[in-house]
């Protein structure tokens, strides 16, 4: 941002999303706008007009807009976590099929896919009582849950309002563990003798669904069972999400059992990777899915690889930590 002029630029994988819109007239705009993601120009009043594309250089100033592309090869690799937790129900992302095609994917709708695809992948679940989302971003996939399996749709939680904060973001344990108390509140009279389903759309530390799951047991539920919208998050992010250290990533330290048993929860089970590409409906090339399957798009420095890793890393992945974080 300039005083006479805005830059904008996307990496050559386009992993981070980044959108061009408008205020006023199409052909001359009175204001420009660039957000991460088009929920922003619905709350701003401003009208979108395309993405920026990976590897695009545009550069807005008072004679109009002017694009160029980096001297690198372009290879487009959303982040699919954007699809699953991070963006606002209500953005779209406009996807660039192997064809060249050009596909307009809501976030909503891509997360109700999640929770239908995995009612598929878990039809044992039909005999349990309730399915109940983790607030807000579990919604839409509990709703595909329990749309898909026929299992009543409950609320097991309410939500205070007034507090915004994103508590998977939160570097301190302990204030993520105090975040999800001062957010979210049991219903116990609904939760009496209950078996539950609890659709959660990742989980990634733990902090959460442990909390959650013993809340709602001592509310009186009988069985909780965790349902993951998403694979297990089992590598770190290099590429703008502070996600930890591979030995503070739950999946990657613990088998599905002894992860359940940490978290309270009668069972966990996850959406395959095969699964949610399925529920989104673009190929998976399309996309970065690094931190499930640890293939990045682009090489990692050995230097950053040592930061972020254990420094004993467990041959195996389902070996248990010393220390558990929830």
């Amino acid at each position: 941002l300039r005083k006479n002029k805005i830059i904008a630029v996307r990496d050559p994988n386009g992993i981070r999303p980044l959108s061009l819109g408008y205020r006023g007239d199409q052909s001359s705009p009175d204001l420009y706008f660039l957000a991460s993601e088009t929920s922003a120009f619905n709350v701003t009043g401003a009208h979108y007009i395309r993405d920026i594309q990976p590897g695009e250089i545009l550069t807005i100033n008072a004679q109009g807009r002017r694009s160029r592309r980096l001297p690198a090869e372009i290879c487009p690799r959303l982040c699919i976590f954007e699809l699953i937790y991070l963006a606002r129900p209500d953005s779209v992302f406009h996807i660039t099929r192997p064809d060249g095609k050009m596909v307009p994917i809501g976030v909503y709708q891509a997360r109700l896919n999640m929770g239908v695809q995995l009612a598929i992948e878990n039809s044992a679940d039909k005999e349990l009582d309730i399915v109940a989302p983790v607030p807000d971003s579990g919604n839409p996939a509990a709703i595909g849950f329990s749309k898909e399996s026929k299992i009543p749709f409950g609320q097991a939680f309410i939500r205070d309002r007034y507090y915004a904060e994103r508590t998977f973001i939160n570097p301190d344990q302990e204030k993520r563990k105090e975040g999800v108390l001062q957010k979210l509140f049991p219903l116990a009279d609904q939760l009496y003798n209950v078996r539950m389903v609890m659709v959660e759309d990742s989980i990634v530390r733990g902090t959460t669904l442990g909390v959650l799951a013993r809340t709602v047991k001592k509310a009186g539920a009988c069985e909780v069972h965790a349902r993951i919208a998403s694979p297990q998050y089992r590598y770190p992010c290099y590429f703008g999400i502070d996600t930890p250290k591979r030995d503070k990533l739950i999946a990657a330290n613990m088998n599905d059992d002894e992860i359940a048993e940490y978290i309270s929860a009668d069972s966990i089970k996850y959406l395959s990777i095969e699964g949610l590409i399925k529920a989104i409906g673009i190929p998976k090339s399309c996309f970065c899915c690094a931190c499930f399957d640890g293939k990045y798009p682009v090489e990692i420095d050995e230097a950053e690889k040592v930061k972020f890793a254990p420094k004993d890393e467990p041959e195996q992945n389902n070996k248990a930590p010393q220390s558990v974080l929830f």
